[in-house]
């Protein structure tokens, strides 16, 4: 369910990790043309710099957490190699606040980790995809493909639940503000398009149908056009996912014909209708709008039971309005 929450759980804001206090002054190689990021440990071994950012840790944790690491300290540096107070420097080519975030969760696990009182910002999941897959750093892979799973379920019980839209598109503002009901991670809506992005460049088929699914709800301007995050990063469908939205809007429309048709005719319930044929594409949203039509017990209990089995029906046939191929959906 996404809700406007009144009283948000704290978050780990990444966004001042990488305040850069002033350049280190001795030793050798270039000292002055980098910036000294937040992760700089006086007795580390290595210094690691990315967009001129330059961060001080430990060659050891990083070759036990990462095999890419372990294996790029092992290759045998020549004499004059770049050396910044008598620690090497290794060049990478990640952004610094992608890069701060990964340093954070390997050097300081008790200030990220998610408790009852404390989420994980989307974008570090992000991270810990992205990077987790780059450096192999296997459990942080894993760990964020199931907080997205957790998110973007095979199971129709374990959505969000009553709707994920109001009888209005989402447009950009609405899109950036809605929260997505999860105990674990703070996103907001329009985050849904960049887990589709991540979800077709490392291949996690199972999170696809229901983050289209979520995406079709958004303003299709929105969708065309895309969006800017906090690190100024755009997020766009690609045209092949944008094409399958448009495709599936019309079988969705359908769905929603014949599950409100047995609930609401146009001539005797003019209002109820059109506000329903307005949001045409929520077709997996509870059943909870039937009771805000004039109708009597027994209706009612037929008419709930009838709508929760089409229901059922979209969702497990989400993979193919999708045109998601090479998924077994729903799965286990």
């Amino acid at each position: 369910m996404v809700t406007p929450s009144p009283a948000k759980r704290p978050r780990i804001d990444f966004e001042d990790d990488h305040a850069n206090p002033p350049p280190p002054t001795s030793g050798n190689g270039p000292v002055s043309i980098y910036q000294r990021g937040n992760h700089w440990f006086e007795d580390g071994n290595v210094v690691l710099v990315t967009e001129n950012t330059a961060f001080r840790v430990y060659q050891g944790i990083l070759s036990k957490n990462s095999d890419v690491f372990r294996d790029m300290f092992t290759i045998p540096q020549p004499a004059d190699a770049e050396k910044m107070e008598g620690c090497p420097v290794v060049h990478l080519t990640d952004t610094k606040a992608d890069f701060g975030r990964l340093l954070t969760i390997l050097f300081d696990v008790g200030n990220w980790y998610p408790t009852p009182r404390r989420k994980l910002p989307f974008e570090l999941v992000s991270t810990m995809l992205r990077l987790g897959t780059k450096y192999q750093v296997e459990y942080l892979r894993q760990d964020a493909i199931h907080l997205l799973q957790q998110i973007f379920p095979t199971q129709l019980d374990l959505l969000w639940g009553a709707s994920i839209a109001t009888l209005e598109p989402f447009n950009q503002k609405k899109a950036e503000t809605y929260e997505v009901d999860s105990d674990a991670v703070e996103m907001v809506l329009v985050d849904a398009i960049a887990t589709v992005n991540i979800a077709r460049t490392f291949d996690i088929k199972t999170i696809l149908p229901p983050a289209l699914y979520v995406c079709m709800q958004l303003d299709k301007s929105l969708i065309m056009r895309g969006f800017l995050d906090k690190s100024g990063v755009l997020h766009k469908l690609h045209p092949e996912d944008q094409l399958s939205l448009w495709k599936a809007e019309a079988t969705l429309r359908e769905h929603h014909a014949s599950q409100i048709g047995f609930v609401v005719q146009p001539e005797r319930h003019r209002g109820s209708y059109y506000g329903l044929v307005h949001r045409c594409t929520d077709v997996l949203s509870e059943s909870e709008w039937i009771y805000s039509i004039d109708l009597c017990a027994n209706c009612y209990a037929h008419f709930d039971e009838d709508y929760t089995a089409k229901r059922q029906k979209v969702w497990d046939g989400l993979a193919k309005i999708f045109e998601v191929d090479g998924l077994q959906w729903p799965s286990d």
